[in-house]
C-alpha cells in the first residue's frame, strides 16, 4: 500500500492556511502545499502531482464544487481522492458532494492539529477501497 506523501489544498482563509502550514511542519512525511483558490490548485497540480486533494467549499475564482468537477472530468486527475473541508453541513449537500465524486467531507470548525492524521486515515481507507 502506497503511503500518503503529497497533499494539495485549496483554502482562501489565510489564518487557516497559516495554522495548517504550522501543523504540517510537524509531519515531515507529508509534502503539503496550500493554494488560495481552486484555480491556483489546478495550476499547481501538474507539477506537484498530489496523492490527495483537499478543497474548501467557498472560494473565489473556482469554488470547491467547480474545482471538483474539473478534477473528475479529467482522465489524468479523476482518480485523485478529493476531500472537502466545509462549514456547510446540510445532509442533502453532503450527499450532493459525494455524488459528484468527493471521497469524504470534513466539517469546520475542525481541530487543525488532527487534520494530518485524519487525512492519513482517509487515504488508507481510499487505498483499501480501490485496491491500490
Amino acid at each position: 500500500m502506497k503511503a500518503l506523501q503529497r497533499i494539495l489544498h485549496a483554502e482562501d482563509d489565510f489564518d487557516i492556511q497559516f495554522l495548517l502550514r504550522l501543523t504540517f511542519d510537524a509531519f515531515p512525511q507529508f509534502d503539503y502545499r496550500c493554494c488560495n483558490n481552486g484555480q491556483e490548485l489546478l495550476d499547481e497540480l501538474p507539477g506537484f502531482q498530489p496523492d490527495l486533494v483537499v478543497l474548501d467549499m467557498m472560494m473565489p475564482k473556482l469554488n470547491g464544487l467547480e474545482t471538483l468537477k474539473i478534477l473528475k472530468d479529467n482522465p489524468e486527475t479523476k482518480g485523485i481522492p478529493v476531500i472537502f473541508l466545509t462549514a456547510k453541513i446540510q445532509p442533502e449537500e453532503v450527499s450532493h458532494y459525494e455524488a459528484m465524486g468527493a471521497f469524504a467531507i470534513l466539517f469546520k470548525p475542525l481541530e487543525i492539529t488532527t487534520l494530518p492524521t485524519q487525512l492519513e486515515a482517509l487515504w488508507q481507507k481510499h487505498q483499501t477501497l480501490t485496491g491500490a
